[in-house]
């Protein structure tokens, strides 16, 4: 019987430690990066089946809208690229009005025309940053270290 309190307890602790992305009053730094045309369009999470998707559509030269559709409700965000030492990260930020406006950070990579695949910084960094630069270059010191992101990916197909 204590084994199984014992096991049930780790697992109500692990998802109590799950991580979300870290979250920033700063970006990584100021829209430069025009839209990518191959990015708009419909993607579905492949790792639930398919029950999320993403409409993602241009706001203006440099911004995108996004749509975030799981079944029972939609939530809508802003994003825009960075480059880091030529890796792509998405700055997104939540436009629901109970959101902080905090921005969120995802390493973006395209295995393939019809997939990508986010990374998130995970929110075991404790840094706080004032500045875009002084993110960025935080960012460019840690990203190719592992413990950097969160364990979970998000994969995404267009259908």
């Amino acid at each position: 019987m204590k084994n199984i309190i014992a096991a049930i307890s780790l697992v109500v602790l692990g998802f109590m430690l799950q991580g979300c992305p870290y979250e920033s009053a700063v970006p990584i730094d100021q829209p430069s990066i025009k839209i990518n045309p191959a990015l708009l369009g419909t993607w579905f999470s492949r790792d639930d089946g398919g029950n999320k998707h993403y409409e993602v559509t241009q706001k203006d030269v440099y911004h995108y809208s996004i749509r975030e559709t799981d079944g029972s409700q939609d939530n809508f965000y802003e994003a825009y690229l960075s480059d880091v030492s030529g890796a792509s990260f998405i700055n997104l930020r939540a436009l629901q009005q109970d959101s902080d406006k905090n921005f969120v950070f995802y390493k973006l990579t395209t295995p393939s025309s019809n997939e990508l695949t986010l990374s998130e910084i995970t929110d075991n960094v404790d840094e706080v940053f004032s500045s875009s630069a002084d993110l960025k270059k935080f960012i460019k010191s840690n990203m190719k270290n592992s413990y950097f992101y969160g364990r979970d990916e998000i994969h995404l197909i267009r259908k």
